[in-house]
């Protein structure tokens, strides 16, 4: 069972949450060469129900919208695209084989670019596994 273990060493104040690194894609067997692979962080969000990648990345990468699923968040309600993505998740060690590979994994588009954000991973991502995570000192163990 792969794990990653991360300390960000940060002001437990600002600490932004559990972040891991990420690549995106078009998913396996797209018959398009358009836009490319996009890395980035991903926060891991276990408020949100479902998976979501910013709207410019998707745009980049020439993604289709299959439909849209009616969402809410504390301030709004929205009509939210959904993607099919190739995603990785990567170690951060140098050469290291990806943590995992969800291919293709399916989800919302929105706004998270002026968050400094790629990507957020909710619960139908951390159904695959266990997170631990440690909000004061921003230290996390996610097993899958």
């Amino acid at each position: 069972m792969p794990v990653i273990e991360w300390c960000p060493g940060v002001d437990p104040l600002r600490n932004p949450g559990p972040l891991v690194q990420v690549e995106i894609g078009l998913p396996a067997g797209t018959d398009r060469v358009t836009g490319g692979l996009e890395t980035g962080h991903a926060l891991i969000d276990t408020g949100a129900f479902a998976s979501m990648i910013d709207a410019g990345a998707a745009q980049r990468m020439g993604l289709r919208s299959f439909g849209t699923l009616a969402t809410s968040t504390a301030g709004d309600h929205l009509l939210t695209p959904i993607h099919a993505v190739g995603l990785r998740v990567v170690s951060g060690q140098e050469g290291a084989a990806p943590f995992c590979e969800l291919d293709p994994w399916f989800v919302l588009g929105g706004n998270l670019a002026d968050l400094g954000l790629l990507a957020v991973l909710g619960r139908d991502f951390l159904r695959l596994g266990i997170l631990v995570y440690h909000g004061f000192t921003g230290r996390f163990s996610l097993s899958m």
